[in-house]
């Protein structure tokens, strides 16, 4: 499947990061209102503004899915393995499969996240924590015990507030 990333930004390129490790995906470009026509960014093509989008679906065959939330027909753009640049783990740490760690986030050392996960901006997660499968841990948390799979948490420090299951919206 042909698609576009709507933003060049810090985001943009942990987009790019999640697209390029799923085989069913090819990038075409990014549609950005801040670059140039015919610039290349993080390797693509600036295809043009976000508001010829209905031009460049034609022009390069680009499949559309919900904004900001799936690529295609069912694939959550949150899926996939990405860290941002601005990020502190440690060596020892441990991610699975599909693990997403937003701008700022830092873990202690020793951390276990769990396949399909998300670390919100911010975070923080002491030393040898673990944060089980499909778990988001919201923007600004600080993980101070394990927390198990399936859960949304926030807080300082963290606590469970809602439930969540494999295949969820991101939020």
């Amino acid at each position: 499947m042909r698609v576009a990333i709507n933003g060049g930004g810090g985001h943009g390129s942990v987009v790019v990061d999640i697209i390029e490790k799923l085989p069913q995906f090819t990038l075409v470009g990014i549609l950005d209102s801040r670059l140039k026509l015919g610039q290349r960014i993080l390797g693509y093509e600036v295809l043009g503004l976000p508001e010829s989008i209905q031009a460049q679906i034609q022009n390069h065959n680009i499949q559309v899915g919900q904004c900001g939330a799936r690529i295609g027909s069912g694939h959550p753009i949150s899926r996939g393995d990405s860290s941002h640049r601005a990020n502190r783990h440690k060596c020892h740490d441990r991610a699975g499969d599909f693990v997403s760690f937003a701008s700022k986030s830092c873990t202690g050392g020793g951390a276990t996240i769990g396949n399909f996960s998300a670390i919100c901006l911010g975070t923080n997660v002491i030393d040898r924590i673990t944060i089980g499968e499909h778990t988001v841990i919201d923007a600004g948390s600080t993980v101070l015990h394990d927390q198990p799979s399936c859960s949304i948490a926030y807080g300082t420090p963290v606590r469970i507030t809602n439930d969540r299951q494999p295949g969820d919206r991101y939020l």
